[in-house]
């Protein structure tokens, strides 16, 4: 099985130097960690252990390595950045999580249509505040004159 936070074929590391310190998750996986090969480091810095602490606490980091592995690297970004996303989510908000996020926007998108409504229906003189588009003419076919 490959590991995921290695973007080189090799495997091997190098020993992190004083000005370069392990990023969160391999000083929790105790491995070596070079931050520039390491793919795991720009989601996990050495500097935010919180971020990686609120994942492991949610997901666990088997599962992590796990859907990272099976995605792979084309969408490793993503996936880790909607894991760490979710995770901070469910630490802010322990019985809804990202529902509760989600919820939050409708409500807010409910709202804004519903003042945007009240906005256009106040003056009917004046143009309404998002503007329409005109339907477009489609080309019509030329008569037959029955000729042929």
């Amino acid at each position: 099985m490959a590991d995921p936070s290695r973007s080189t074929s090799s495997g091997a590391a190098k020993k992190p130097s004083p000005r370069n310190p392990r990023c969160a998750a391999c000083k929790f996986l105790r491995r070596a960690c070079s931050p520039e090969e390491c793919r795991l480091a720009p989601h996990f810095p050495a500097s935010q252990p919180e971020r990686l602490q609120s994942v492991e606490r949610v997901f666990g980091m088997r599962k992590v390595l796990e859907l990272a592995h099976k995605a792979g690297p084309e969408y490793l970004d993503d996936i880790l950045s909607s894991i760490v996303y979710e995770a901070e989510a469910w630490g802010r908000d322990p019985v809804w999580g990202p529902t509760g996020v989600v919820g939050a926007l409708e409500l807010e998108i409910g709202t804004a249509r519903a003042d945007l409504a009240v906005l256009q229906g106040q003056d009917q003189d004046q143009p309404p505040a998002v503007a329409t588009l005109p339907e477009p003419e489609l080309p019509r076919p030329p008569a037959d004159d029955g000729a042929g």
